[in-house]
Order: C-alpha cells, then structure tokens, then sequence
C-alpha cells in the first residue's frame, strides 16, 4: 500500500495515455473546475451524508480521488478508513487538503493507478466521480470496475450505484450559424490563400482544394461538441438508450454501446442535431438500499454542470413537424487511435405521421442519415432519384419560409418544380387539374369594361397574392392598378400548362401577344418584365420569344428591334451581356441564343461562332462558373452547357468532371445547392438535372458510356422536357 516508484512513475509519465490524460487532472486549475460545480457537489454531499448507514464505521475506497474532497466527507460521515487512490501528482495537494480538514487520520492517500495498487482489506463502498462528457469518454470507469473487481466486499455498495444515457433532438440555431460561419470563413481563407501563393510565389495549391474543404468540413459541421443547452433548445422527447448497474456491468458492456432509438418531435422546427447527456444515481445496493435516493443529472432541464451536453449536429438541418418521429439506431464506440475518446455513430431516418412502414429505406417523405461524429460524413456523389423527387413534391405543396420573398413568383418556383418531376418521370404524383386550374386562375385577361385599360398587362401573375378575386368569369374581370401579369410568369404558366397536358384553349392567347407589343422598348428592342417602371433585360427578350414560340404567334414581336438589341450586347470578349455594356454572363449568353433559335434568326447574329464556343467552353473550372474568376455554380451548368449544346458543341463539355461537381451540390435530403456544402432551392436543383439531362441524352455520352441518371430529353430552348401532345376531346 505504498506510492509509486519513482522509476516506475518516471516511465509512466512518458507514456501517451498519461499526456493525453492524466497529466491534466494534476493541475489544480482543473480540480477548481470541477469544485465549482454546484450540482456535482450537491449530489455527492447528498448521497454521502443522507445515506449514513453506508459509511459509518465502513471501509471506503475513493477511485480518482482527485482534490481529496469525496474522501473528506466520506470520512466525516462516519468512515472507518478511507483509502484514497490518485495517479497524478495532485495527490501532494489532496494530502495537504485532507491534513488542514482533520482527516488524515482516517484518510491514506495513495499516489498510484488503482490498477497497481495493493489493499490490505476489501471494502463497503467504492465511491467515485468517473464520469466523462457523454459518461464514457475518458473510459476511467475501466479502473473503477478493476477496483471493484478487486476490492469490493460481495455485500459492497457503489457510488453511484447506477448510470444511464440519453439522447434528444434539438434545434438551437445560434450553434448551426456559428458551425458554418466558421466552415464558410475558412474556405474563404484557402481561396485567398491559394490565390496569394499562386500570385506571391508562383505555386498552384489548389489541387488541395477538395481534400481541405472535406478536412473543415469533418471540424465545423460534424464533430460533436460540449454545449450549455437549455429545454427550450429540445424539440422532442428525451430517449434513454443505455442503462447499466454498476456493481454487475463489465468492460463489454461498456466498450461497445449499440442500441435502437425512436424519438418524438414536439414541435414544427428545424432539426438541427442530437444532443446527448447522463444521469447516475446513487441508490445503495440490494443488501443495503439507500436511504435516500440521489441523481446527479447532466440533462437541459436543471441547471449547467461542468459536464455540459454533447451535441452532435446535423448539418444542414432538416425541417420537422409535431408528430413526426427520428427513427434509428446509435452507436457509441471507443476510438482504436485513443481508447479515452468516442466515435459516436448515427444512422436514423424521419417517419412521418403519414408513413406505415418502419423500414430504414422509408417510405416517402422519410430521409436516411448515417453520421459518425468525430469522423466526417460527406454529400452523397450519387444520384438519389427518390430523394429529389421528394425535394420538389415538397416544395410545391408548401413552401419553406426563406421563400417568403419569392411568393410574389410563385409560379416560377412552380414551374420549376413540375418540369424537374417531368425530367424525373414522376408527374402522375401530382394532382394535375388541380394545378393546372390554380394556374388559369392567376391569368389576367382584358378589362371587361374596355381592353385598352390593361392592354399592357395581360398574361399571367406570378402569384395568388393581389388583384382581383382568382377565378372570376373573364367577362367579368375588371382590371385594377398593380393587377399586372409578369412577362417571367406568363412564360412559367404556359410551359406548365404544356407540360401537364392542357390544350391552352382557355388562354387569351391575342391578348397576351398584344402585352408583347407594350412591352417592347421600340427604341432599343429590348423587352420590360411588367408595363409599367421595370428592368429591361436580355432575360425579357428570351421570355418574349419563347411565349411567341408556345402561342405560335410572332406578331407581338418588332424583330428587327430585337436583333438590334441582341446584337448590341455582343463583346469583345466572344460574350453576350444581358444589356449594352454589361459584362459577358453565361445566363445572359443562353437566353440570346436560345431566342434566335425559338425564332429562327440565329443567322443573323452580328459574331464569330468560334468566338462565342471559345467563351463558354473556358468557363468550366471541374463546374461552370457564369462570368470570368468566379467559382463555379451549379446552374451554368445549363446556362454554358445547354448553349454549347443548340450551337451543336455540347461534345466540348467535361462531362465527368461537371457531373462530379453537380452531384458534389446535392443536399443529404433532397435537391441541389448552388454551391457545395449549402442549402439547395429548386431553381438550382432543376437546372442541375437540366444539364444532367442534355449530357444524359446526348449521343456524345453515349459515346464515352459515362454512367449519368436516366432523365427525360429536353427541348433545351424551352428549358423543359418536350411538351406532350395534346389529346383532341
């Protein structure tokens, strides 16, 4: 029962597991930490001093003594002997505390590992504070099951006697913004950096690009943290998914912990992680029950210990509803670098109310997620079919609140939403007539009293949101200021029209052509989005043509003009900017083509073709970027790509390399980002299989046998599949 050897401690001292370990806990800095903690303190006391018939006149064995203190009162209430194990050299101060309390006549410190050392006795009662964040990392309650093995009485009691683990689902959005302010903030600083050292001493780092996202990304976005949470940042029930006696539990039970969990969501939110805590109680043994029960609880709904929780985030996160269920399993293992540390595995789904298969594939609207904290999970670089389709099926039931902007455009956002279904062969999932009826009911027809009144605003709203009551007979419709179709969506509503089999006969196609007319800048040719005070663009001029195009009526259009326009945007560079002088864009460049293609002028653009492929072709870096030194989008995708594809050059495109970054941009659930590693909208995820579709559909590729999803063909100078033909009633 003696100190360890100075040789001995000199060797161990030198190991990993003592730097990685134990050396802090020598530090008083770190003891005080611990003393600080009320509610540990609390709980200790509580247990020790209402449960005296645990103590007095016993034998103690104190496992990681630490500062002295559980010893001290252990020996106040009433303790025999009290034998004091501590490894590190805070075993000098817990000696000078036990000394200045008048306690070291009961108390033998030893300075050792509970491994090494020798009894002269067993004992009544192991009490210990082993506990790490989560409960197992440190994995110190190895030594207490050695000590307990070794030393406890058959009859002894352990201190705690009980421990459990739980889990939770919680939103708190102050962590999310924080994790990815850090993830963006540092791929912004490696495309500085990587310019600097290209500039400064002419070396290319960017091949490192993808490795150092993926490296920031496991650290930001899916490493477990300690986290003070309060109850309000849980969305949900608490699960408890272990449990273990502690006087009967071996080193299996704990080195590997695996368990099912299903955990009810309380409330609408956004689930944005797990948060995980302990509780241990200290409840005697079966010969000698507590007299008192205690628990020491490390939960949201008491206040903060130095324990904290662990929160394993989900990024991005996911929104939920009232009823809705996380369904799946979890896996807590110990790291084979470093046994003191975890691996935290989850592999769960969300199970709607509506669902009735508790299968991990889910049914519809169910999402499968695998995350191992502490080993990064990363986007998925296939194609998930399914998972799209349900992306835009949700959208177009309902959308999200960043939306909120957009309603006024509803009907683009819709539009986007049916054809990427149509790309996907998944239409018969929609109510077809009932859209197809929301959307007559958006058309703005001439003013019954006299068509000159809105001669200018005819065609179709962008959303349910103003004018006059939806619907009414259009002999009866009388126009009111600001009731103005959109240019943008008068073409959405007639391509979803199209595309979901309706005929047009209910459009007031000679109205809309005649809104054509007031919308054209006769001046420039350049066309306006609405009659009165909009931006004109190249973009109008596209939607013009392509209205023309579906209503095979031309006579809204001054061609001439238009030409003149077009061809004044023409750049040196071999570009197309949206208007005179502007900068060369790949969207700008797409639109221009793609109306002299609609109207059959493509021989009349005033530049070398050579030029125009050159422009776009030096656009793809992997994905295309739209303008000169930008990143990559996913939607140039389709801008560069479809253009190169009407001029016939779509056999110059990377098709592996832009299919890699498009699939990079799909989102764990459903739909596709803008960039890697943010939130997708159903502009960019319709685009993207946009060009999945014209590289998928291509008798090049076909060529190159590169695996691409299957997808409907596109009529590329609408931006759609190929309409339907329309059944004669």
């Amino acid at each position: 029962m003696t100190d360890i050897s100075p040789d001995k401690k000199k060797q161990w001292e030198a190991s990993s597991d003592f730097a990685n370990y134990f050396c802090t806990y020598a530090y008083i800095y770190h003891q005080k930490q611990m003393l600080s903690d009320d509610l540990r303190m609390q709980s200790y006391r509580d247990a020790i001093f209402e449960n005296p018939n645990h103590f007095k006149d016993k034998v103690v064995l104190d496992v990681g003594t630490g500062s002295g203190i559980l010893s001290i009162w252990a020996a106040q209430a009433g303790a025999r002997k009290v034998y004091a194990v501590e490894a590190t050299d805070i075993a000098q101060q817990a000696r000078k505390v036990i000394k200045a309390n008048g306690q070291d006549h009961i108390i033998t410190v030893i300075q050792s590992k509970i491994e090494d050392v020798e009894l002269p006795e067993k004992v009544d009662v192991i009490i210990s504070e082993w506990m790490g964040y989560f409960l197992l990392r440190e994995s110190m309650f190895d030594s207490v099951i050695v000590a307990r093995d070794r030393w406890l009485k058959p009859e002894g009691a352990m201190f705690p006697s009980h421990a459990s683990m739980s889990i939770a689902p919680m939103c708190n959005e102050d962590n999310s913004n924080k994790r990815f302010s850090e993830f963006s903030s540092a791929m912004d600083g490696w495309r500085n950096f990587v310019d600097n050292t290209k500039v400064s001493w002419g070396v290319d780092m960017s091949v490192l690009g993808n490795d150092f996202r993926k490296e920031q990304e496991q650290y930001s976005l899916h490493t477990s943290s300690w986290e003070e949470l309060s109850a309000g940042d849980l969305i949900g029930d608490e699960v408890e998914f272990a449990k273990w006696d502690l006087r009967s539990c071996t080193l299996d039970d704990i080195k590997e912990v695996k368990a099912s969990f299903s955990m009810p969501i309380s409330i609408m939110s956004r689930f944005g992680g797990i948060a995980g805590w302990f509780d241990v109680d200290f409840n005697g043994c079966p010969e000698n029950p507590a007299e008192k029960e205690v628990t020491l609880t490390t939960s949201p709904f008491v206040q903060p210990t130095h324990w904290g929780q662990q929160v394993f985030p989900l990024y991005p996160p996911m929104q939920v509803c009232e009823g809705d269920m996380v369904v799946g399993d979890i896996a807590v293992m110990r790291r084979t670098d470093n046994q003191r540390l975890m691996n935290v595995k989850f592999d769960f789904r969300i199970r709607r109310p509506e669902d009735d298969d508790e299968s991990m594939t889910g049914p519809p609207n169910s999402a499968t997620q695998k995350i191992t904290f502490l080993i990064h999970a990363t986007m998925s670089l296939s194609f998930d079919r399914e998972l799209h389709v349900r992306y835009f099926l949700k959208n177009l039931r309902g959308l999200p609140t960043p939306y909120a902007s957009q309603d006024s455009q509803r009907v683009v956002l819709a539009f986007f939403c049916i054809h990427g279904l149509a790309l996907l062969g998944e239409l018969e999932r929609v109510n077809k007539r009932q859209i197809i009826d929301w959307v007559y009911s958006l058309q703005v027809p001439p003013d019954c009293r006299d068509g000159s009144l809105n001669a200018g605003d005819c065609g179709f709203r962008g959303g349910t949101y103003m004018g006059n009551v939806f619907g009414c007979p259009p002999a009866q419709y009388e126009s009111e200021v600001y009731d103005s179709s959109n240019i943008a969506s008068t073409f959405a509503a007639l391509c979803i029209l199209r595309t979901l089999g309706d005929d047009l006969s209910r459009v007031n196609k000679a109205a809309i052509t005649n809104s054509l007319k007031h919308l054209q800048n006769k001046k420039t040719g350049c066309f306006s989005s609405t009659n009165a005070g909009s931006e004109e663009d190249m973009r109008f001029v596209y939607c013009a043509c392509a209205i023309s195009y579906i209503l095979d009526d031309w006579s809204g259009i001054d061609m001439t003009a238009m030409m003149r326009f077009i061809n004044s945007c023409l750049n040196y560079d071999g570009g197309i900017g949206l208007t005179t002088g502007a900068e060369s864009h790949g969207g700008a460049v797409f639109v221009a083509i793609a109306s002299l293609f609609l109207s059959g002028r493509m021989m009349q653009l005033n530049c070398e073709q050579t030029e125009l492929v050159r422009w776009l072709v030096f656009r793809q870096q992997g994905g295309f970027q739209g303008r000169c030194n930008k990143d990559p989008d996913s939607c140039y995708a389709f801008w560069n790509g479809a253009t190169l594809d009407l001029l016939g050059k779509h056999s110059l495109v990377d098709v592996p390399s832009c299919k890699k970054f498009i699939y990079s941009c799909q989102f764990p659930f459903g739909g596709l980002c803008k960039y890697p590693d943010t939130v997708p909208d159903v502009m960019h995820s319709y685009l993207s299989l946009a060009w999945l579709s014209i590289a998928s559909n291509s008798t090049t590729n076909k060529d190159n046998e590169e695996e691409l999803p299957t997808l409907a063909p596109l009529d590329t100078k609408l931006q759609v599949p190929f309409f339907p033909e329309v059944v004669k009633k």
